[in-house]
């Protein structure tokens, strides 16, 4: 039983490392089951070793030796036993901060997201945000130390504020990404508004997260994954939402205005 978990694994680790390249860019929806199923496979067996703590320490160690292969190494990551409990949130985590990923197998990524289970007070949808929020740091970041190494030192100051609004751009970006796909999906219209008006609301309790709001109208969305009749309805639920809704936060609008 244990040579045939550590084979699968060793399958596994290689599908992760495909999640975080260009070969994504040649997934379809067929690809994306195939690792999802594999990703469940192992959090089944993370449930029936995890009373058999010898036999999980010896998985671990032959998992140490996959991830040590040359070329098999995701990230600076060595997964355990522990980490193959959360298979299907690993993968969803590799392929949303993937650039490469092709847009319809984004907005299933999504839908998957939302779907996870409940895990340590965490719904799908809050990690979806986590990794997605870690995501645009690491970028923002590159792109403040590229900036930072064009400019003299009494420039170098501002590279804070380049970072945030980098980050506040990406954020929106997403945003407006996320409403789209949910709106134009929806089959309870109703119920979908509902959900999404308190997305918003919890945008808005967030740094900046007005702004960031307001920046989803004026960002183009892309014209060949969207249809402009969706954008345009999207656009005109955030627009509708802000003018209900922003004297709640007058505060918060003050404050990044100073």
């Amino acid at each position: 039983m244990m040579n045939e978990i550590v084979k699968n694994a060793q399958s596994f680790v290689e599908i992760l490392q495909n999640t975080r390249g260009s070969e994504v860019q040649c997934w379809d929806t067929k690809d994306l089951k195939t690792a999802l199923d594999w990703a469940k496979y192992f959090e089944e067996v993370y449930n029936k070793l995890i009373d058999k703590p010898k036999t999980m320490e010896q998985i671990d160690k032959k998992l140490k030796i996959i991830c040590c292969i040359p070329g098999a190494a995701i990230g600076d990551t060595i997964l355990t036993l522990q980490d193959l409990s959360q298979s299907q949130r690993l993968l969803l985590k590799n392929l949303i901060q993937n650039p490469n990923l092709p847009s319809d197998i984004f907005g299933n990524v999504l839908n998957l997201y939302t779907g996870l289970p409940e895990h340590n007070g965490h719904t799908g949808f809050d990690w979806l945000v986590q990794d997605v929020s870690e995501s645009i740091q690491a970028k923002s970041s590159r792109a403040c130390l590229q900036e930072s190494m064009l400019k003299t030192n009494s420039e170098e100051t501002a590279c804070k504020g380049l970072k945030e609004k980098q980050e506040d751009i990406l954020n929106a970006r997403f945003l407006k990404q996320f409403l789209i796909h949910q709106q134009s999906n929806s089959l309870y219209p109703q119920r979908t508004s509902e959900y999404l008006d308190w997305i918003l609301h919890r945008a808005a309790s967030e740094p900046n997260g007005m702004r960031v709001i307001a920046m989803t109208i004026s960002l183009p969305a892309k014209s060949d994954i969207y249809e402009k009749q969706d954008v345009d309805k999207c656009e005109q639920f955030i627009f509708a939402w802000i003018q209900k809704n922003k004297s709640k936060y007058t505060h918060q609008l003050k404050e990044e205005n100073t």
